[in-house]
């Protein structure tokens, strides 16, 4: 199973960091409309050209933080498991406590509920497995 828990996490970053590319290639796509549309909803603003432009704009500044993170999680995990250092384990999990809490709190202070189920579900694909991963040294 610890081969599936690696191969999951990897994953997980691989797919973050092609999510943060498609924010950056899409963001001023059609594709994007429904999202937009949930964050004028929640800021209760209209879609005029200048405030769409900033919104768009900054989805894709996001891109690129999002897709280095995933590298970078990705990164993370592959040492943990192939050189056990149990400090690498606990900096994942403190940055996915400091991520969820705060991005969480953020979203929902502002009525953005997508962000929630978005975090949540993406909180249940790497905390199990990150919990149950061990570094090859202690199968």
């Amino acid at each position: 199973m610890q081969k599936v828990y690696y191969y999951w996490l990897i994953c997980v970053g691989v797919g973050h960091a092609i999510l943060g590319c498609v924010f950056v290639l899409l963001a001023f796509t059609p594709l994007m409309a429904p999202y937009m549309g949930a964050l004028y909803e929640a800021f209760q603003v209209e879609p005029a050209a200048g405030v769409d432009l900033m919104l768009r704009t900054t989805l894709q500044f996001l891109g690129p933080t999002i897709a280095s993170w995933g590298l970078l999680f990705a990164l993370a995990v592959h040492f943990y498991r192939h050189h056990g250092y149990p400090l690498i384990k606990w900096y994942i999990l403190i940055a996915v406590f400091i991520w969820f809490t705060m991005d969480t709190a953020l979203s929902l202070s502002q009525g953005i509920y997508v962000h929630l189920i978005a975090n949540l579900v993406a909180l249940c694909a790497i905390l199990p497995p990150l919990l149950l991963l061990r570094p090859n040294s202690v199968q």
